[in-house]
């Protein structure tokens, strides 16, 4: 198992905000088997959200991929967000082998974490190869895209702020 990322103890061993805790287990399949996340409570929000959204009390909750996937094939769809708290919000994206991604820029700040599959990326005038375990930085508002998909690609989308949050279109 691999840690993504967490926030330190305060000095009165309260956890400080935001903690998002990310455990990934293999399954036979190569996909992430679970991924559990961990927010302090201090940053719910009480609005109507997309998705999962932790409520007043919830310290945890954990996501599986395979539930995940099974959703964007029952609504075919290539994005579904799974959960929205005012600081963050995360997806899972999955286009198709030869698929087009017509994505535009965001105006948030994003992070793809590649579960599985095979392709390349063009951020800005770079461009690169991805496949699973790579993690991609976009800032917000560049121009992104992924091209040339090789094999099936499947990635965990992470927004800062939430997806949509900062204004403008996204």
């Amino acid at each position: 198992m691999s840690l993504i990322g967490a926030h330190e103890l305060d000095r009165r061993g309260r956890v400080a905000p935001p903690l998002v805790l990310g455990r990934l287990g293999r399954h036979r399949n190569g996909f992430a088997k679970k991924l559990i996340l961990l927010n302090d409570v201090r940053s719910r929000s009480t609005g109507p959200h997309v998705g999962t959204v932790l409520q007043e009390g919830d310290l945890t909750e954990s996501f599986e991929v395979g539930t995940l996937l099974e959703r964007i094939q029952r609504d075919r769809k290539a994005y579904h967000e799974f959960l929205r708290v005012p600081t963050m919000s995360a997806g899972l994206y999955v286009l198709p082998r030869g698929g087009k991604d017509l994505q535009a820029p965001h105006t948030e700040d994003e992070i793809y974490f590649i579960v599985g599959g095979r392709a390349r990326i063009r951020v800005g005038s770079g461009d690169r190869d991805v496949e699973r375990g790579s993690i991609i930085f976009v800032p917000a508002r560049v121009e992104h895209r992924f091209h040339s998909i090789a094999e099936e690609l499947t990635a965990l989308v992470f927004f800062a702020p939430a997806e949509g949050s900062a204004g403008g279109p996204s």
